[in-house]
């Protein structure tokens, strides 16, 4: 990749280096799904014979989410990992169908969901995303998208043509370290040949995303969709759009 140009240095008020890198987190930072994940579930399984409801399928995927490890697995050998990240969502969703009514055979429905979910047909880009990247990439920063995701993530962001504005894409499940563990932050700083302090991470989880990455010494940015454009009394911004602009500005 080209050298990070000097319009593309950003001072950073209170900070005695500047900016040379951003990072991002992927699902409501970049993308979204296309449809309710309850509606998809229930529609797969439909096709196996079982009636389930979208809501509470959503409900009971919202209440097992957070019962569940990282999905990380420091040590293991990478001819692994395919295998622990395929069992790690069969586990999670496993458990939030059983609640729902089940669905047998549960192994073949699984399969059709996890391929489902790993093309890009499945999601979408936030409306401007794009335009937003493209300047980003003009003003010359490196960038990466840091996500506690799995590996199809890399899949996903071909597919919706979304890799080429990024130098790196840092996933959990092959980093061996989960948001907001320090090591995945500094893990996406080095990999863009920056230090933390050079380098700003911007994603929609207070907790795992700014927090995480400010205590990893990195600067750390919510996006919050439902803000009005620039009401970000917390710093916050509603868009990259809005962040986009405060880069010219900050």
């Amino acid at each position: 990749m080209p050298p990070v140009s000097p319009c593309g240095i950003l001072d950073v008020p209170g900070s005695a280096r500047r900016l040379r890198a951003l990072t991002l987190d992927a699902t409501g930072t970049l993308i979204a799904l296309a449809r309710p994940v309850g509606e998809t579930y229930a529609e797969v399984a439909r096709s196996f014979g079982a009636d389930l409801d979208p809501d509470a399928l959503e409900a009971a995927l919202r209440k097992r989410f957070p019962e569940m490890p990282p999905l990380a697995f420091p040590g293991a050998p990478a001819n692994r990992i395919p295998g622990l990240e395929r069992g790690w969502w069969r586990d999670l969703v496993g458990r939030a169908v059983a609640g729902t009514g089940g669905v047998e055979p549960f192994d073949p429905f699984f399969d059709a969901l996890y391929e489902h979910y790993g093309r890009g047909g499945a999601w979408l880009a936030y409306p401007e995303v794009r335009e937003a990247l493209e300047g980003v990439r003009a003003r010359g920063y490196r960038s990466a998208v840091v996500s506690n995701s799995d590996s199809r993530l890399v899949n996903v962001l071909r597919a919706l043509e979304l890799d080429r504005y990024f130098d790196a894409v840092i996933c959990s499940s092959t980093s061996g370290a989960a948001k907001p563990e320090a090591a995945i932050f500094t893990l996406a700083a080095s990999r863009l040949g920056a230090g933390p302090e050079e380098t700003l991470h911007v994603g929609d989880d207070p907790h795992n995303d700014v927090a995480g990455a400010r205590a990893a010494g990195l600067h750390g940015v919510l996006i919050d969709r439902g803000r009005p454009a620039g009401d970000a009394p917390d710093g916050a911004v509603a868009s990259l759009r809005e962040l986009e602009a405060r880069l010219e500005a900050w």
